[in-house]
This record gives C-alpha cells, structure tokens and sequence, in this order.
C-alpha cells in the first residue's frame, strides 16, 4: 500500500473511530489533492463529509488543510479575506459537516492567527465561524 510522504504543519491526533461516518470504505477511495491511497504519513484515514458521491470526494485532513492554507493566501492577497476552502468543499460545494468541519474550522483559526496576526478583523472573523457575523 503506497503511503503519502507529506507532513502537515498541523499535527492532530485524531483516531479514526471518531470518523464512522467519514472513513474510507473502499480500497479504491484515494484522496482527489494527492491521489495517495489509504492514510497518510501520520496515519490519519482518508475522509469525506460534503456531497460528493463515489470515490470524488475523499481527501487527507493533512492535505486539504494544505490546500486550504493555500487558496487562502492567495484570496486574501486578491480580496482580503481567506476565501472559503476550510468550509466548503471545491468540488460540490457544500459545507464540511460533522467531525471534518470541526478539524478544518481549528486549522482555520489557527491559520489565520499564526498568518494573518497583523489583521484584527480577520482574526475576530476566523474565531467567530462562518455567516456568523458580517464585517465590511
């Protein structure tokens, strides 16, 4: 079985029997940002909650954390603010529920503090949570 070799800056140890409902229950599931097969270097399982059907929406927490920490520089270098990547899923676009929701809102508070310590609002955003609180 072919591991995923990327180590995430943000360690959580997160045992899978937390994930049921997540877990990926095919050995054909792979994760749509690395295309890695079965859990990452941490051990960490392929996971899923969004709409996406068949194999489309399994991910790595690692690596859609990565990616997440990504589009954000990047929307907050064009706009400003972070975009929507630690709460939506690209592909259907339908927010992250349950136990994946919960991580990635972590990893987005911790993001923007570490990132972002110079922009108050965005920091008051971020520990809000989304649609919370509107700031213009």
């Amino acid at each position: 079985m072919m591991m995923h070799q990327v180590k995430p800056k943000l360690m959580m140890t997160i045992p899978s029997a937390e994930w049921p409902e997540i877990r990926a229950s095919s050995s054909s599931s792979c994760c749509w940002l690395c295309l890695g097969e079965g859990p990452d270097a941490t051990g960490m399982p392929l996971v899923r909650n969004c709409s996406c059907r068949g194999s489309s929406g399994f991910v790595h927490l690692s690596c859609i954390i990565r990616y997440a920490e990504i589009d954000g520089r990047t929307s907050y270098q064009n706009s400003g603010n972070i975009g929507t990547a630690f709460q939506e899923c690209r592909n259907c676009k339908q927010d992250y529920q349950n136990g994946l929701r919960y991580h990635l809102e972590r990893a987005r508070v911790s993001f923007v503090e570490r990132e972002f310590s110079h922009d108050h609002m965005l920091i008051l955003r971020a520990n809000l949570g989304k649609n919370k609180f509107q700031f213009y």
